[in-house]
Order: structure tokens, then C-alpha cells, then sequence
């Protein structure tokens, strides 16, 4: 299946966070109605993704260092040389969990928030719908569709997996199931190991804004 959007996996591991999987953002200027964006809107969306790419860093930079100070913790097997000296004002890790995990449910309750503040779009949330389901069904992925629900500015897709192995391997390529480029996010369901929900919206410069 070929990918439109690059997915940018910005949390896994000790990071408290398998809330999030992936920020993406998609490339080019093929929109949801099909016709390119103007110079005004790339500009919009130019900066709309540079948020992004702002908050995909910064979460980033939270992991890196919360494995840093996990391995420089961690009793060696081997002597190896000494890790470079820990700032006395860095956070600890639990702190530096509980940070990203704090970033991570902001941006979900951002995208949840406006999702629900969306109203439907008469003209083109059905037919938005429509198109996703048939993506879905022509998809050779092991999962099952609950939900596809599309607003005036974004689509919310929810699906099942046949296994944790499966949502695995298979949730990097949601995005692209949606036939348009923009961007969103991939929100794991932590309570259930086999549950994906991808927001995403109908243009990058309607993307939910910090």
C-alpha cells in the first residue's frame, strides 16, 4: 500500500504514553475536495505543520531524555565508560514520564475537543464518510471499523485490530486510509491493546491549533 503521509512516532517505551502513537502530517497539496491548495492556504498550512513539527520535537527531546537518565540509572553488566554528568535542575524520570504523558493527553483533548465542537458539513461529510468506508473495505488489514465520523474540519476513524501484534504493525498505515493528504494524530486505546482511533483533518491548515 503506498503511504501519502509520513507518520512521526513521537512516543514509545518508558514514556508513559502509549497514548499517542504518531503525529502525522501529510505531503503535498491534494485536498479532501480534490483540488490544490492556494498560495494563501500553504502558508496556513505551512505554518499549521511547523506547530507540529514543533510539538513532535519538543515530545521527542522529553523521550530522549527520559532514556538517558533510565540507562545512566540502570546497574551496568559491563564496565563501560562513565554516562556525561546529570544537571542537578533535570527533571527525574518519573518527572519526565509524567511530562510527556501530561503533552501527550493535551494534544488528545485538543483534537477531542474540537472534534466535538465541529459541526457537520451538509455538503461533504457524508460523502467524506462514504469514501473512507471504502477505503476500509479494500484494505487488507485484520480489523474491524466502529466508527467513521466526519465534521466540517475533521474525520475521527475508529477501528479494532485482530490482535495487539496487529494494531502494531498495521496502525502507521491508518493515515493513509484516508484518501486525502493533511494531517492528525493516532490515539491508542490504553485500555484496550487491539483499538486505534485516528483523527484527521480535511486540510492541514484546518488542523485543531495549539
Amino acid at each position: 500500500m503506498r503511504r501519502s503521509d509520513a507518520a512521526l512516532r513521537v512516543l514509545a517505551g518508558a514514556a508513559a504514553a502509549a497514548a499517542v502513537a504518531a503525529i502525522f502530517v501529510g505531503r503535498g497539496d491534494r485536498r479532501a475536495d480534490g483540488g490544490t491548495a492556494s498560495s494563501a492556504a500553504a502558508v496556513a498550512r505551512d505554518d499549521r505543520v511547523g506547530a507540529l513539527r514543533a510539538e513532535v520535537e519538543d515530545l521527542r527531546r522529553r523521550v530522549a531524555g527520559l532514556t538517558h537518565r533510565v540507562t545512566a540509572t540502570a546497574p551496568a553488566a559491563a564496565p563501560a565508560p562513565a554516562p556525561a554528568a546529570v544537571r542537578t535542575d533535570e527533571l527525574a524520570p518519573e518527572e519526565l514520564a509524567a511530562a510527556s504523558d501530561v503533552a501527550a493527553r493535551s494534544l488528545i483533548a485538543r483534537f477531542d475537543g474540537a472534534f466535538a465542537r465541529d459541526a457537520v458539513d451538509p455538503d461533504w461529510s457524508a460523502d467524506a464518510e462514504q469514501r473512507i468506508r471504502g477505503r476500509l473495505a479494500d484494505a487488507t488489514l485484520q480489523l474491524q471499523v466502529d466508527e467513521v465520523a466526519c465534521r466540517a474540519t475533521l474525520c475521527r476513524v475508529s477501528v479494532r485490530y485482530a490482535s495487539a501484534e496487529a494494531r502494531e504493525q498495521g496502525q502507521d498505515l491508518l493515515p493513509s486510509l484516508v484518501p486525502w493528504t493533511s494531517g492528525g494524530i493516532i490515539r491508542l486505546d490504553e485500555a484496550d491493546p487491539t483499538r486505534a482511533v485516528l483523527y484527521k483533518a480535511r486540510s492541514v491548515e484546518l488542523l485543531p491549533a495549539p
